[in-house]
């Protein structure tokens, strides 16, 4: 029997009685899903169904499958398929325009619906304004009366993230007064620049930006070459390793501006949690070459929870050391925060 023949007769032994539903799952314990097939990564099949929503199967639970609609089959021998698809013994039998090609269901082929197909593209080439989320914070106390106080703390973090490299922006300002005057006024903010080399292994360029009036620094401007390593780089899980050189200038009032040559190491961290809850983490260690035996340090900690659709509520903690700082200032700087957050994405 040809290849032609046992696609028709499989088609008309499944379609012959009822209208065309896209597709047909025939299960091992003799259960049947219709639907469509939206994707499948020679682990598991999605099929999206009426009545349940999307389905997720095992492919070992899979005995048949048979399409009327055509579906993107993936390999690494043929590369990429396009026809409707039914299942042949151990193969995958798709019935392309110019003739069915067999694939082997050990070589896992990935499955995608045009739809998906579609979305896979787009997430391969996004244009400039696509892959990109972000939110805005704020956080304002007044207080007056015996007690007179007044905080305002602003914030945006923007990252555009494509297979090949990833861009974040960032900005942060903290802002408070009692009676007595400004007890802190601290601004900062960055670009980040991120590009995967080969594996595992990414490059990137980073400038950031800081500015506190309590400890007397007019601006520092820190520039940043290197590499870093994805160590974990999952949907919901992501920790890299940093390491570069950097060119640091710093003017404190009213001593002169520094410009220093140092090292850049560091770890950042990020975690999405159930029911739309984020956590970020990040240190960086900045030892002076120019100045030995001084350095800084940043630690930044945040959590995102959902309230409801696109408002969060969100707490954030920063901390910043210097081992040299200007007289009759402290060395560290530590920072709560808290207040609503608003997220978008495109």
């Amino acid at each position: 029997m040809t290849a032609h023949r046992q696609l028709f007769l499989t088609l008309f032994f499944l379609y012959g009685t009822s209208p065309a539903l896209g597709a047909q799952v025939l299960l091992n314990n003799g259960d049947r899903l219709s639907g469509a097939i939206l994707r499948g990564d020679g682990t598991t099949l999605t099929v999206a169904t009426d009545a349940m929503g999307s389905v997720v199967i095992p492919w070992s639970a899979v005995r048949q499958i048979v399409s009327d609609q055509p579906l993107y089959v993936v390999t690494a021998e043929h590369g990429s398929l396009k026809g409707p698809v039914t299942i042949e013994g151990t193969d995958l039998v798709v019935a392309t325009v110019g003739g069915p090609v067999r694939v082997s269901l050990a070589s896992a082929p990935v499955l995608r619906s045009v739809a998906e197909e579609g979305n896979f593209e787009r997430a391969q080439h996004p244009g400039l304004l696509e892959g990109i989320t972000g939110g805005f914070s704020g956080g304002y106390t007044l207080v007056r009366g015996n007690s007179q106080a007044t905080t305002l703390s602003l914030g945006f973090n923007v990252v555009r993230s494509t297979p090949s490299d990833r861009t974040s922006l960032y900005y942060a300002s903290l802002y408070a007064a009692d009676r007595t005057g400004t007890t802190a006024n601290d601004e900062r903010g960055g670009i980040r620049y991120d590009r995967n080399i080969a594996g595992r292994v990414f490059s990137f360029v980073s400038a950031d930006f800081e500015h506190n009036a309590p400890q007397l620094l007019d601006l520092r401007q820190v520039y940043t070459v290197g590499l870093g390593s994805h160590i974990i780089h999952q949907d919901m899980t992501r920790l890299d390793l940093l390491g570069g050189v950097n060119y640091t200038r710093e003017a404190y009032l009213p001593t002169p501006t520094n410009n220093l040559a140092g090292v850049t190491l560091g770890e950042d961290f990020a975690l999405r949690i159930r029911h739309g809850a984020a956590l970020t983490e990040q240190l960086l260690v900045y030892p002076n070459l120019t100045q030995s035996g001084q350095y800084r340090a940043t630690f930044d900690l945040g959590l995102v929870t959902k309230v409801k659709g696109w408002l969060n509520w969100q707490a954030a903690v920063s901390d910043r050391y210097v081992s040299n700082p200007p007289p009759a200032t402290m060395q560290n700087d530590f920072a709560f925060t808290t207040g609503l957050n608003v997220t978008f994405s495109r």
